[in-house]
């Protein structure tokens, strides 16, 4: 990557820094993808104390989020294009880098957990959850599904 694009590439990251340290409780991790012709060379980073550990060409270092930075920073310069994506709980932030441009963007994350229903309960007085894939049939036989697979209104 050329010089100019590292220098904006470094703003970014001064960016997340100033992030991972107000919120350093809702951080999941780093993962850095540097690309030098057709190979991949990838680095990952998750909460160590305060610090990042930081694995990247066989070594793993707890290092500071600057000292992180800077590596990435410098470690770009040997590399065509980089994308690095900073996970914290229910976002990622996806910033790629090569020689003609740098983006960022913020990419929604759906907590795992949270949608999903086990199978309906058996105690009385609950609410019982219908999967809509599963109960295509039942949901157009009972008139909240058309006939088309749309849900109607109310």
């Amino acid at each position: 990557m050329n010089k100019q694009n590292v220098a904006k590439l470094n703003l970014f990251l001064i960016g997340l820094s100033s992030r991972f340290s107000e919120n350093k409780d809702i951080f999941k991790g780093i993962k850095v993808t540097y690309k030098a012709g057709l190979k991949n060379f990838n680095g990952i980073g998750e909460y160590d104390n305060g610090n990042i550990k930081f694995n990247f060409n066989g070594t793993t270092n707890s290092i500071s989020i600057n000292k992180l930075i800077e590596i990435v920073c410098t470690e770009a310069l040997n590399y065509d294009s980089l994308t690095l994506t900073y996970s914290e709980r229910g976002t990622d932030i996806l910033i790629e880098a090569d020689n003609t441009n740098v983006k960022m963007k913020n990419i929604d994350v759906k907590d795992e957990s949270s949608n999903e229903f086990n199978e309906t309960s058996t105690l009385l007085n609950r609410n019982y959850y219908i999967k809509v894939g599963s109960a295509d049939a039942l949901l157009k036989e009972i008139g909240i599904m058309s006939s088309q697979g749309k849900n109607k209104k109310r």
